[in-house]
């Protein structure tokens, strides 16, 4: 039988190693929860901003400019709509400069609205995302569309 003093070390290794197992476990679970959860934050933030700026675009619809027909003015908020939908990234764009951008697009809107409200919603995506940019090919089948109701 071992005596007291020979089992302390064995105890102190044992006590140590469990202590690193239990560290080690708590990094590799707590680690990747927090990055989700970041994420997962970040992405609701994106997600309310793009509801309110939908919701700013949607309210233009009843706005309509006098030079254009009904279905001009709807094929024009639908073409925005796109525009907004496939141009916000949760990871990739700024925030702050979005939410900027949700207000200024919010007291435009309860201003005079024409199709320059438009073309500057658009011009403003191709300014702040990177999607914004690539989405402006599209710009040209609006117009388009437009001329053609």
């Amino acid at each position: 039988m071992k005596s007291l003093r020979q089992s302390e070390p064995d105890a102190l290794r044992w006590y140590q190693y469990r202590l690193r197992t239990l560290f080690i476990a708590f990094v590799v679970v707590a680690v990747p929860l927090g990055l989700y959860c970041g994420w997962a934050r970040r992405y609701d933030e994106t997600q309310d901003l793009t509801d309110q700026i939908l919701a700013t675009v949607d309210s233009l619809e009843a706005k309509r400019p006098g030079g254009m027909t009904q279905l001009q003015w709807e094929t024009a908020i639908y073409w925005t709509r796109n525009l907004v939908c496939n141009s916000l990234k949760p990871v990739e764009d700024d925030l702050d400069e979005l939410r900027r951008f949700q207000t200024e697009l919010q007291e435009k809107a309860e201003g005079d609205v024409d199709f320059c409200t438009i073309l500057w919603i658009w011009d403003q995506f191709a300014r702040l995302t990177d999607a914004g940019k690539k989405y402006q090919y599209h710009r040209q089948h609006m117009l388009e569309e437009i001329r053609s109701c």
